[in-house]
């Protein structure tokens, strides 16, 4: 058990660890939010029941220029609809897939649930010992 245990701490601290990593990795980039316009649908894919995956090629303004990049997106939508994508202010041309809020919120449910599994721990050491 105790085998066990010390492999699901090691697989969270890994987990938390890379995202920290990321965060910090993407400090300087700064994240700007556009509304871009579905030009066309790249492929679909169904990994699940009620899952859809699609790519994408979008158009979107920044800065009073166009672009057109391939975008990554769960759920369905089709030609000629709006969405907002997150790109990097400075290469406008970069579509970030997860921005740094989604991963601030992943950290910190990793962190909560690290942090209960840690108490649980505990309480399941001292009723061992009495």
């Amino acid at each position: 058990m105790k085998f066990v245990n010390s492999m699901l701490v090691a697989a969270y601290l890994l987990i938390v660890g890379l995202t920290a990593w990321s965060l910090v990795q993407n400090f300087g980039i700064k994240e700007v939010s556009v509304e871009a316009e579905v030009k066309e649908i790249l492929s679909v894919e169904y990994p699940g029941r009620s899952e859809t995956n699609t790519t994408l090629l979008c158009r979107y303004s920044y800065n009073s220029r166009e672009y057109e990049e391939k975008v990554f997106r769960e759920g369905s939508c089709r030609k000629g609809d709006k969405i907002n994508i997150v790109i990097d202010a400075d290469h406008p041309d970069i579509v970030i897939r997860f921005s740094q809020k989604s991963k601030v919120i992943f950290l910190s449910v990793m962190l909560g649930i690290m942090a209960v599994f840690a108490i649980v721990l505990l309480i399941e050491s001292f009723r061992l010992k009495e």
